[in-house]
């Protein structure tokens, strides 16, 4: 079948490039011939900007009575394609359900443009609302729960939006997967970054999102403890490692410590001694979620001066591969059923 993906712009964010990649390459496998959508963009308006051109879009708004963005405004796809031609709208996956991300498109990411007698079919796989709390609004939780309703089939990517899908959402048939990159084995990752030479150093690598000095500075004291050489890696706009190049970091690192979602899942996925730190404000549920399926919460921490060690435990490896290829299994089940 032709499948339409609809994600969060990906941008320079390796956790979310890698999540459609494996998406992606999951729906080839089964047969099908999938496309991610390059979505309009609602981005919020310079102060200087707005102080500019207020008077004129209150006049065209309230005056001239058109569709005019206060204070924001649209940047279009400039390739717009035919919605009918897909027989599959997938949303997912990320925090594709979480109104901080999606201002002014929340119920683009529910279908919304699509015709309620359409006989496309749509589907949620590993969407995420990202936190524990039910941050919509009142408006908001009706639109979205109406355009829900026509969903075929519902998942998420963390046991709180389960919850909050039956409690809010109004399904009560929602059901939590793994994120997509957790779908592939490692060996696909390892052949993506083939070609990158092997850190010979023992490294700790350090990718983390929300980086100050306090930070810094806690992190050369761990990597001194533990005879390593600290590679901080960044991520958005101040990232300068290619995809395949920050997979070798992962692949080669002796150790982790990261306050990112993706950062932790290939924590996982290359066996590696971790160490992760909840980013309450990106998305604090991710975290419990992804790790208490593996009985990993023990390398979970609310900040990095929590981390010891001297107390944490050496991770039983054979465990969680045993349980990552169950829960694999379930969430393929899962989009096998959907698209059947």
């Amino acid at each position: 079948m032709r499948i339409a993906i609809l994600t969060q712009p990906l941008g320079h964010n390796y956790g979310g490039i890698l999540q459609n990649y494996a998406l992606q390459n999951i729906l080839q496998i089964l047969g099908h011939t999938p496309t991610t959508l390059k979505q309009k963009d609602l981005h919020q308006i310079s102060f200087f900007k707005l102080l500019i051109e207020l008077p004129k879009r209150l006049f065209t708004k309230y005056i001239l009575k058109k569709r005019k963005y206060i204070f924001s405004e649209y940047v279009y796809n400039p390739n717009p394609i035919d919605l009918t031609q897909f027989d599959v709208y997938i949303v997912g996956s990320d925090q594709v359900w979480r109104p901080k991300y999606n201002i002014g498109m929340l119920d683009k990411m529910f279908l919304s443009f699509l015709s309620k007698r359409t006989n496309i079919k749509r589907i949620s796989y590993a969407a995420s609302f990202g936190t524990k709390e039910w941050e919509y609004t009142v408006e908001q939780t009706a639109k979205c729960s109406k355009f829900l309703s026509r969903f075929d089939a519902v998942s998420v990517r963390e046991t709180d939006g389960v919850e909050l899908c039956k409690e809010y959402l109004k399904r009560e048939d929602a059901v939590c997967v793994l994120d997509p990159t957790l779908l592939l084995e490692r060996e696909e990752y390892e052949e993506l970054c083939r070609e990158i030479p092997k850190i010979e150093e023992d490294i700790l690598c350090a990718y983390i999102l929300d980086l100050n000095d306090d930070i810094e500075s806690k992190l050369k004291t761990i990597a001194i403890q533990k005879g390593l050489k600290l590679k901080i890696v960044s991520a958005d706009n101040k990232c300068t490692l290619t995809v395949p190049e920050w997979l070798a970091m992962f692949r080669d690192a002796k150790m982790i410590i990261t306050d990112s979602f993706h950062g932790t899942v290939f924590s996982i996925i290359f066996n590696k001694e971790f160490y992760s730190i909840t980013n309450i404000d990106r998305g604090g549920s991710r975290f419990t979620s992804l790790l208490s399926q593996f009985d990993l919460m023990s390398r979970l921490h609310a900040s990095i001066n929590e981390i010891s060690l001297v107390k944490d435990t050496i991770i039983n490896w054979d465990s969680v591969v045993q349980k990552l290829q169950q829960r694999r299994k379930h969430s393929i089940k899962f989009l096998t059923s959907a698209l059947t």
